[in-house]
């Protein structure tokens, strides 16, 4: 069997937060079965610990997961690809090496189901690369995975942070296809907890939760704006002007496109933390245009729950103090 290259993985205990329930999902994931979904979208926004967690779980996993990272220049993804695989394909123009990559892929997922009766699993890292630069591409990769001499051969699993990925993908291929897991926030015990490992203490750590929330980049900023010698009230007013350019980023200020539905949505999340993606239709005069709404820095979308948050808690905390 083709022997892949497992992925390159460099921590410090500030970048990452154990957390022995994604590691037992993912594994799940990573070791299928004969009935798993043939596809999977892991999501969750940037600075969450996504990439390391699936680094980590995929090494530890080792046989049957190939890892590619998909870079930010497309025309080195098969380059990366035939890298993760272990099979050079440089004599091949840089358009033409994924194609070959992913064809070379599928037949040793068919040799591998014979040999061990489980699917392989491919791990497609940083998926939003491809809605910016090619979506053929990433519709490519999914039409493969449920083609008729593909089935249950192999899994997909799609690592991505926008809505408009998931989005993307759940248009073109049926639900009972399609499963969703989401590596979030750490929860406030998980932060103070990890803001106490970096020598902040529990006074502190509190106020810091309640200043950026669980995302671990958030907190690690924080923490290292702190020894560097500035004082909290200073990283509450930078983390504030921030959070005001993300918001009038998202035209939702007064004159933007998008005020009056911004304003209907953030009054409903601030009266109750969450809102249902069905319950935007009873705004009046949303429409499909008003969706990418969920693609700016103010709100997230959890596709397996169908629920709408504020992005961070730097924006609710801004909208909440400055009634916006």
């Amino acid at each position: 069997m083709q022997k892949f290259i497992l992925p390159e993985l460099y921590i410090s205990n500030d970048q990452y937060y154990p957390r022995p329930q994604v590691s037992e999902q993912l594994k799940k994931i990573f070791i299928p079965q004969e009935n798993s979904r043939s596809c999977y979208i892991i999501y969750g926004k940037s600075g969450t610990g996504k990439s390391i967690s699936i680094k980590m779980t995929s090494r530890e996993v080792g046989q049957g997961v190939l890892y590619v990272d998909i870079p930010p220049q497309l025309e080195g993804f098969g380059r990366e690809f035939a890298k993760a695989m272990n099979i050079d394909i440089s004599w091949l123009p840089n358009k033409e090496q994924w194609k070959a990559a992913l064809s070379a892929f599928e037949r040793i997922a068919k040799v591998y189901k014979a040999k061990y009766g489980r699917p392989l699993v491919i791990v497609y890292d940083n998926v939003d690369q491809l809605i910016s630069e090619n979506t053929e591409i990433l519709d490519f990769l999914q039409s493969s995975v449920t083609e008729y001499d593909n089935k249950r051969k192999y899994v997909a699993v799609f690592v991505c942070r926008e809505f408009s990925v998931h989005q993307r993908i759940s248009s073109r291929g049926h639900w009972t296809d399609i499963a969703y897991f989401e590596i979030g926030d750490l929860t406030k015990e998980e932060s103070i907890d990890y803001l106490n490992k970096q020598n902040i203490k529990e006074e502190e750590a509190i106020k810091i939760y309640e200043l950026v929330g669980g995302c671990i980049l958030n907190l690690k900023e924080v923490v290292v704006d702190l020894f560097s010698g500035q004082s909290f009230e200073d990283i509450k007013k930078n983390i504030k002007i921030q959070a005001e350019k993300e918001f009038f980023g998202a035209a939702l200020i007064s004159c933007g496109e998008y005020y009056e539905v911004g304003r209907k949505i953030t009054n409903a999340l601030l009266n109750s933390k969450e809102l249902y993606f069905s319950e935007l239709w009873e705004i009046p005069n949303y429409s499909e245009r008003d969706n990418e709404l969920l693609s700016k820095n103010v709100f997230e979308y959890h596709p397996e729950t169908h629920k709408i948050t504020f992005k961070s808690k730097s924006v609710e905390n801004l909208i909440r103090e400055s009634q916006i």
